[in-house]
């Protein structure tokens, strides 16, 4: 244990391991001594006697895109369907978070012990506020605005600064929002209100302050950018020399996490899809912000946010919505299409404020992805034809100092077919440590190799991970011919035990997966491919056929000693889909087993019709995978010290030429 907690601290910052213990002694102190919360209060007290809201308030054009689209909920101009409904759940006190409903008789229970800190968090979000006010709007039923009243006050009686969950600084910064929003709307029955308005702007005043003094550098990620958000959002949405302090603050953040958190490519650094996504509707929320109180953005932001732009849209599956990768569930983060949208108008809106670089103009952005790309600096590889989409993961684990979110999942992969999800990722089913968490993280979780039954990186608890890996010799290529290859090489299990992989889109469609682990004795090695629970499954000797839809493929094995179909496993767990959070669904997942290294196990997933077979032939370093269908024969060389795959179509007149890669 003493091991694990080395490899694990050795990656973090000086800053980090310094601001947890403040964060942790001054939440304590404040806790227990009544002197300093007084003070504490006092202040929050004046600093809201002494600031006024803006006339014209900055914040409407995030008013107006959390009215139509807010992150967990259907998107759609004005009054949504889903909009109504929570706020209707909200007047009755029910809410459902996580796929989890929890109804209360007559008041919240804000630290409810059997729902999970995931649970309480959004509970504390008070999302659902900004329902009732778009209710309220939509219908100008006061009932709306008495629910309102009512959930704040008693939030505000119930969590005194700074005990409970309530008082993480990302979750009041996530609250601090949602409260700017709702004030917004419910605008007309606060002005008529005074004394609630006093008390809301007292309690609001403390939050932000709490949040200036304690931003979450000790996480930092996604965490710090939700901090910056908040701080700017107040900042910008009062007048007076503190909240000139909160913008300034988050301003001067805001910079520097740009820098450091959108990668060249312009990934997200914490490399999850949905955490991408978050990320980038913050930092466009505050960007929206900015333009409409005519406040020059920060150098790097238009970059930046134009950068992931083109990120998130170039790795959506055919279905519109994200891979599943390190920690991403669906109805979390804003619905992609709509998040593009939102991006790309700012964007459009952005030159008429002046700042850092040129204009960007309107539509910037992919409508249409590309059909191969690499993101080296974020390990996302792309390949798509049509319906028929592939996006493999070869990058680093996770940032060295930010191990939250990061799975054992090197060289994993997910794959549509006819615009169907295919191979998928399993997901994540909970935050809570426990045999799910540990699941969800696991090597045997993902479209990769696992030998020995180990993880390639030590993951553990929640959120940590000691041992790390790192890809080595990655190579990708893609020509106009349609072929697209990838191949890299990691020593998870040992350096006398490389791992190579090497991934092939040949169109068609056809895939080709190989892989390579060297080494000597007996081993436990295998090759998993997580399967949708749309996906039926038949064994056959030679490999299985797998139908969906009207796009029925083959599976074709070489190398293996067995194929063995897992569904809905509980010892260990393996077979499960896990799409979001709160679900688990008993999925497909097929393991091709090897028991003696060095092994090479391949397979293909090829359309069904004729007959096929894969072959492979090992000549010293030189290596040839043989793929071999009714009408045409591939060639995939490579040579292991340094995989760089070529691939050679051979068409089935002898006559004909080559088309090579």
């Amino acid at each position: 244990m003493i091991a694990r907690y080395v490899q694990t601290l050795r990656h973090l910052r000086l800053r980090q391991l310094a601001w947890r213990p403040y964060l942790r002694a001054s939440r304590l102190l404040h806790g227990n001594i009544a002197a300093l919360r007084s003070a504490w209060e006092s202040q929050a007290a004046a600093v809201a006697g002494s600031i006024t809201p803006r006339v014209h308030s900055p914040l409407r054009p995030v008013v107006e895109w959390a009215a139509g689209a807010t992150p967990g909920l259907a998107p759609g101009p004005g009054l949504g369907r889903d909009h109504l409904a929570v706020a209707e759940s909200a007047t009755r006190l029910e809410f459902a978070f996580l796929n989890r409903r929890i109804s209360f008789r007559n008041r919240p229970d804000w630290g409810f012990p059997d729902a999970g800190r995931l649970w309480r968090y959004n509970l504390h979000y008070h999302a659902y506020l900004v329902s009732l006010a778009v209710a309220h709007r939509a219908t100008a039923e006061r009932r709306f605005y008495a629910s309102f009243k009512e959930l704040v006050s008693d939030w505000m009686s119930a969590n005194p600064m700074p005990r409970g969950d309530g008082w993480h600084p990302y979750v009041i910064s996530v609250r601090v929002v949602n409260w700017l929003l709702a004030m917004d709307l419910f605008a007309k029955p606060l002005a008529e209100d005074r004394p609630f308005l006093d008390q809301l702007l007292r309690s609001l005043v403390g939050q932000v302050l709490y949040v200036a003094r304690h931003p979450e550098f000790d996480v930092g990620g996604n965490h710090l950018v939700a901090n910056i958000k908040a701080l700017c959002l107040a900042g910008a949405r009062f007048a007076g020399a503190v909240p000139d302090r909160w913008l300034g603050q988050g301003l001067r953040l805001l910079r520097t996490e740009v820098g450091r958190q959108v990668l060249s490519d312009g990934g997200h650094y914490e490399r999850s899809p949905m955490y991408h996504a978050i990320v980038l509707e913050d930092l466009t929320t505050v960007a929206a912000a900015l333009t409409s109180a005519g406040i020059p953005w920060p150098d790097g932001l238009r970059g930046g946010l134009a950068k992931m732009t083109d990120f998130l849209s170039s790795i959506l599956h055919p279905d519109g919505q994200i891979p599943l990768f390190n920690d991403s569930a669906f109805d979390v983060a804003a619905e992609p299409g709509a998040l593009l949208a939102f991006v790309r108008s700012v964007l459009g809106e952005a030159g008429q404020v002046p700042g850092e670089g040129d204009p960007i103009p309107a539509g910037s952005g992919r409508d249409d992805p590309p059909k191969a790309a690499a993101f080296a600096a974020s390990g996302y590889f792309v390949s798509r034809r049509g319906g028929d989409f592939l996006v493999a993961d070869a990058g680093p684990t996770c940032p060295d100092e930010l191990p939250a979110h990061a799975h054992a999942d090197m060289f994993s992969y997910e794959l549509s077919v006819g615009g169907r999800r295919f191979v998928v990722d399993s997901g994540v089913r909970e935050y809570e440590a426990g045999e799910w968490r540990d699941y969800a993280r696991s090597t045997r979780a993902h479209n990769t190799v696992v030998v020995g039954g180990r993880n390639q990186v030590d993951v553990w608890a929640s959120f940590r991970v000691g041992r790390r890996v790192r890809p080595s010799d990655v190579f990708w290529r893609a020509d106009p011919n349609g072929f697209a290859a990838l191949a890299a090489v990691h020593r998870g299990y040992g350096r006398a035990r490389p791992h190579t992989r090497v991934l092939v889109d040949l169109g068609g469609p056809a895939w080709v997966v190989i892989d390579e682990v060297d080494g000597e004795g007996a081993a436990r090695v295998e090759s998993l491919i997580h399967l949708h629970p749309s996906v039926r499954v038949t064994l056959e000797e030679d490999g299985a056929v797998f139908e969906q839809g009207d796009r029925p493929m083959r599976l074709l094995v070489s190398g293996a000693a067995d194929v063995k179909l897992v569904t809905g496993a509980r010892e260990p767990l393996n077979g499960w889909y896990m799409p979001e959070f709160g679900l688990a669904e008993a999925g497909q997942t097929l393991v091709l087993r090897a028991g003696e290294l060095p092994c090479l196990i391949t397979y293909a997933i090829v359309p069904t019709g004729g007959h096929g077979a894969v072959r492979l032939v090992r000549v010293g370093r030189d290596r040839v995978c043989r793929l071999e269908l009714e009408r045409e024969t591939y060639e995939i060389r490579w040579r292991v010290s340094s995989p760089r795959p070529t691939v050679e179509k051979i068409r089935a007149d002898p006559g004909a030429e080559k088309v090579s890669q």
